[in-house]
């Protein structure tokens, strides 16, 4: 584009240099109102579930223009090379799909508000033609005919989330996006422009023209959709004449001047006032930590998930580390977080097996309108996974089998939303059964605390305060800081989450503080320090906890997997003294007492099966709280699977020789 508007210029520029008919090199800058109008489907390649239509944006256009005048002051044409942005914002409301209210604790008719807002940033070449009517009024009229090619930037994104009933989120999210990437089926928009412009001459080479303008679109930006796109302008263009007549140089007359003797500065010594403190007293509350010594089992899910339409793996899937340093037992000690790590677990013992992995994918049977083109896509997620496996951790190709369904053999409930989201997925099914063991961490610390949160009461002078800091340390290692730009107040809080709790009872306790430390308007610095008391005991008993999952939707028969499972623990984890607890829960889909029926009826097969193993063995309670407090995130697919478990809690008391 810019060696083309050199070799259009260098010409014209040699020309004017040979003729006193003005030629002008221009500026333009101004704005754009955009009214897009389309029948882009909502489902790519499906006009029966809605289409996007009208759309307004705002944006801007810069560039630079050549005008050469045939008649001065009469008729002129001029070339222009623009950067233009043209955004869309369209929207469309949906109503196809019945989603659980929480509040109403039952299924509703839901409206769903579906967004695609695209980036559309354009080369232009417009050519025009200006003729002023009256010579002596500088007000001229402009057609001008342009093209222009969406190369620069041809991103979109489309989301979706429901407004009503209002407050309800898809798949955990209150806003889901449904698809982005490049728009790859744009055409060259050609259209006829009219213009409305004055010329200000500021001086006589230097002229200013704002201009009105409006755009009627020849033809669809897109090709096969209809999609025109009518722009309203308004803006300016400051120009320079490149042939303007030589001048006279006026010899400039300079006056004599003296200069002035500056007086001396005298300047009196000022003692700086004496420091004021700010911080009067800081206090924080006294803190208890109860520490138990647990053995837990993390089960598996061999399910990946997969957003609509799309066979790219969430970034949650990809180990930002090296695979050398790869190690199990260095997984957080949370069910979700391994979870995230599933491709990584199974790349790492499929290394060493001599067995293999069929990689099965699937779709949620709606996402397409063809069932090749959903088989298509199923099969793109399977072998995204298995490129993974291949470039990430070695795995010889002819290890890894490909298969494909429309859905999988047991599916989720299409009647919901989230039923979908689960089904879009890739399942991992080894030939040797173990690879898909549970993580076991054995013997790690679990603290919990007799409160939720620290309160920390700051008694200070808070109008001489800019900001400040607050800081727990044991012997100057940081544990807890955070900084506010704000006013400071009387009270702040900590909370206790666990990673903090772990830090404070890990660390030296008898040398715990808390540091205010404040900074001045005056840019003085001043900081306090006093002591934190923590108080830190230990329980009796010895805690082995495992969670059976993959309970199919809605059955709560008891799979070989968990089987397996719970031989292995009652063996390591129940003696004649261990209390057990039994707890079913579920996920949110479905009537409340439905599933509190259906945990119970999960928890009761357990036991059941616990005491055909160890017939005198005595359950503290077997109980279901259906989807009572949730300890997983229901607004993801594997979150949801998470809270379809059973709860093996087993207390042992510890044994002082």
């Amino acid at each position: 584009m810019y060696k083309l508007l050199l070799i259009l210029l260098t010409p014209l520029i040699l020309i004017s240099s040979e003729t006193d008919k003005p030629l002008r090199l221009g500026v333009l800058l101004g704005g754009n109102y955009i009214q897009n109008e389309t029948m882009l489907p909502i489902v790519n390649g499906d006009t029966c579930c809605g289409e996007f239509n009208d759309g307004y944006a705002a944006s801007f256009y810069t560039g630079l223009s050549l005008n050469y005048e045939f008649l001065p002051k009469f008729i002129s044409a001029d070339i222009r090379f623009l950067f233009d942005s043209r955004p869309a914002n369209l929207t469309v409301n949906t109503n196809d799909y019945e989603v659980f209210n929480s509040l109403t604790q039952d299924y509703e008719k839901a409206t769903v508000q579906n967004d695609l807002e695209a980036t559309l940033n354009y080369f232009v070449f417009d050519l025009g033609f200006k003729i002023r009517p009256v010579s002596n009024i500088p007000i001229a009229l402009r057609v001008g005919y342009d093209f222009s090619d969406a190369s620069i930037t041809k991103k979109y994104t489309q989301t979706r989330h429901i407004i009503d009933p209002s407050g309800v989120q898809i798949n955990g999210n209150s806003i889901e996006t449904v698809s982005e990437g490049d728009f790859n089926n744009l055409t060259v928009s050609q259209g006829l422009s009219g213009s409305l412009i004055g010329d200000i001459d500021l001086t006589e080479t230097i002229t200013l023209s704002p201009e009105l303008s409006y755009r009627y679109p020849i033809n669809s930006s897109m090709k096969d959709i209809d999609w025109f796109t009518t722009l309203f302008r308004a803006g300016a263009t400051i120009s320079v004449r490149l042939n303007s007549p030589t001048k006279e140089l006026v010899k400039e007359i300079q006056q004599d001047t003296i200069k002035q003797i500056e007086a001396p500065l005298i300047t009196e010594k000022i003692e700086e006032p004496a420091e004021i403190n700010s911080i009067n007293n800081i206090g924080i509350d006294n803190l208890k930590i109860t520490q138990t010594v647990v053995t837990q089992t993390y089960p598996i899910l061999p399910y990946i998930f997969f957003d609509s339409t799309s066979y790219q793996l969430s970034n949650k899937y990809y180990y930002k580390g090296d695979t050398k340093n790869f190690s199990e037992q260095l997984l957080e000690k949370n069910s979700l977080r391994i979870y995230e790590r599933l491709i990584d677990i199974i790349g790492h013992r499929l290394k060493v097996s001599d067995g293999g992995l069929t990689i099965k994918g699937f779709t949620d049977g709606r996402e397409l309108t063809s069932i090749n083109d959903r088989k298509t896509l199923a099969y793109n997620r399977a072998n995204t996974v298995k490129e993974y496996l291949i470039s990430k951790w070695g795995i010889s190709p002819q290890k890894l089998m490909i298969e494909t369904e429309d859905i999988p053999d047991q599916p989720t409930s299409s009647s919901y939303l989230e039923g979908l989201a689960e089904n879009r997925r890739v399942e991992l099914l080894p030939d040797d059964i173990s690879l898909l063991k549970p993580i076991v961490h054995s013997q790690f610390m679990e603290y919990a605390t007799d409160k939720n949160k620290l309160n920390v009461d700051l008694d200070t002078k808070s109008d001489a305060i800019k900001d400040y800091t607050i800081i727990i340390e044991d012997n100057n290692n940081q544990l807890y800081t955070e900084s506010k730009q704000s006013a400071i107040p009387n009270n702040y809080t900590i909370n206790l989450d666990n990673k903090l709790t772990s830090k404070i009872a890990e660390s030296d306790i008898d040398n715990l503080q808390l540091e205010l430390l404040v900074t001045k308007h005056d840019g003085r610095i001043e900081t306090k320090k006093i002591p934190f008391n923590v108080e830190k005991e230990n329980n009796d008993f010895e805690l082995g906890r495992l969670n059976l999952i993959v309970f199919d939707f809605d059955k709560s028969v008891i799979s070989d997997a968990n089987r397996n499972m719970i031989d292995k623990f009652i063996i390591n984890n129940i003696s004649n003294d261990s209390q057990i607890d039994i707890i079913g829960s579920t996920d949110f889909l479905g009537e409340r007492l439905y599933n509190k029926d259906l945990s119970q009826k999960r928890a009761d097969n357990v036991a059941l099966y616990i005491n055909t193993l160890l017939p005198d063995v005595k359950f503290n309670k077997v109980m279901g709280i259906g989807s009572e407090n949730p300890k997983f995130d229901n607004s993801t697919p594997e979150g949801r699977f998470y809270c379809r478990t059973v709860l093996i809690e087993v207390k042992t008391p510890i044994k002082i020789n």
